[in-house]
């Protein structure tokens, strides 16, 4: 609401690797917005409405991508080069049969697992936070430190990098996939893979690489 007051909106999305949240707001209204947008890792409220409200947002996100061809030939394609037993070969989405219904059965608690999953994960070092603003630079790092100093460092939070690529192995990797598309679209796909780059997210090597591989000059 205060969001959509001060001319703004927000969202958030999941990718492989990282979960990012993110608004835009009219200046006046930035320093409301980052005490607020704050409170989300320090306070959050997980209330039940807003939980099961927030299921059925995925289940119908999962139901318009379900039956696309990019969703599909992208699921196949990972699941079919990864070895057995990697996490890339489950279902990686979700929908109301696999956040409800189906921990529902099992005696789980979904809030009580998102509530736990929030306090051994959401660590102070595993965030980076960036601020726009028409302040200057100094401005801006006061405001951070004094919203996001409380932003707790957890000492359990799991440690790991994410296996990115796969796990393949050279089989694996050497295939040509056939994949029936549902619409009129004809598309072909080469993938290559490489080590994580997480440790050098600051230089972004994916996206120089994508530059380069998708340049069109001669």
């Amino acid at each position: 609401q205060y969001i959509s007051a001060n001319g703004g909106h927000c969202n958030a999305y999941t990718a492989y690797g990282q979960t990012c949240y993110y608004f835009e707001v009219n200046n006046s209204g930035l320093h409301g917005a980052l005490d607020r947008f704050s409170a989300l890792f320090t306070h959050p409220l997980f209330i039940a409405d807003v939980v099961d409200r927030e299921i059925n947002a995925i289940d119908s996100e999962f139901n318009m991508v379900k039956e696309s061809d990019f969703w599909r030939g992208n699921t196949a394609i990972n699941k079919e080069i990864a070895v057995d037993g990697h996490v890339i070969k489950r279902f990686v989405v979700g929908n109301t049969k696999s956040l409800k219904e189906v921990p529902n059965s099992m005696g789980v608690n979904v809030r009580n697992r998102v509530m736990e999953w929030h306090r051994h994960q959401y660590s102070s070092d595993r965030m980076v936070l960036c601020i726009l603003g028409k302040e200057t630079v100094l401005q801006l790092k006061e405001v951070a430190v004094q919203m996001f100093s409380h932003v707790e460092e957890r000492k359990d939070v799991m440690k790991r990098e994410l296996s990115f690529p796969f796990h393949t192995t050279p089989e694996e990797r050497s295939k040509l996939l056939y994949i029936e598309p549902k619409g009129g679209l004809r598309k072909l796909v080469v993938k290559w893979y490489f080590p994580s780059t997480t440790r050098f997210a600051d230089w972004d090597p994916v996206g120089f690489l994508t530059h380069l591989g998708g340049h069109e000059g001669e």
